[in-house]
C-alpha cells in the first residue's frame, strides 16, 4: 500500500461515517450532538458506574459547555441519568436509564441493518467476503493507534 491508496482508504472511511450519521434519524427529543454524547456514555459506562462530562468532552473532541448542554437534553428526555460516582461521592457521573440502553440498541441495530442492506445491495458475495476479512485488519490498526494514544 501507497500514501496514495492510505488517503483514498481514509478518505472513503470518513465518507462512509459521515453518510450514515446523515442518513440516521436522530433519537425522539435529542440533537445529533447528543447522540454522539449517548454513544460515548453507551461505550463507557459499562467498564465503571458511568463516565464523567469531562471524559465524554476528551472523547469527542467538543467543549465542556456543549456537553452540558447535550446531557440536559439527553436528561430531559430520559436517555441518561446523572448521579455521585460510587467510589468518590465527590463527582458527578453520567449512566444510561433502561430507556437510553433501549434507545442505544435500537438505533445500533437500525444502523447495522442500514449498512448490511447496503452491502448486500452493492456488493457481490465475493465482494463481501473480502470486506468481511478486512474487518479483523482495520481492527488491528484502531488497537494500535488506541495504544498509541496517551491516557
Amino acid at each position: 500500500m501507497d500514501e496514495r491508496l492510505a488517503r483514498e482508504l481514509q478518505e472513503h472511511v470518513r465518507k462512509l461515517y459521515k453518510q450514515f450519521r446523515k442518513d440516521m434519524p436522530p433519537l425522539e427529543r435529542a440533537s445529533r450532538s447528543a447522540v454522539s454524547v449517548l454513544g460515548v456514555v453507551a461505550r463507557d459506562t459499562h467498564a465503571s458506574d458511568g463516565v464523567t462530562p469531562g471524559v465524554i468532552a476528551d472523547r469527542l473532541g467538543m467543549a465542556s459547555s456543549n456537553v452540558a448542554t447535550a446531557l440536559r437534553e439527553l436528561e430531559d428526555a430520559g436517555y441518561i441519568m446523572r448521579h455521585r460516582a460510587s467510589n468518590d461521592g465527590r463527582r458527578v457521573v453520567v449512566s444510561l436509564t433502561p430507556v437510553g440502553v433501549s434507545a442505544v440498541a435500537s438505533h445500533r441495530s437500525l444502523r447495522a441493518n442500514s449498512l448490511l442492506d447496503q452491502i448486500e445491495t452493492v456488493m457481490t458475495p465475493e465482494e463481501q467476503a473480502l470486506l468481511a476479512a478486512a474487518i479483523p485488519l482495520l481492527g488491528r490498526l484502531i488497537a494500535e493507534r488506541n495504544s498509541d494514544s496517551p491516557s
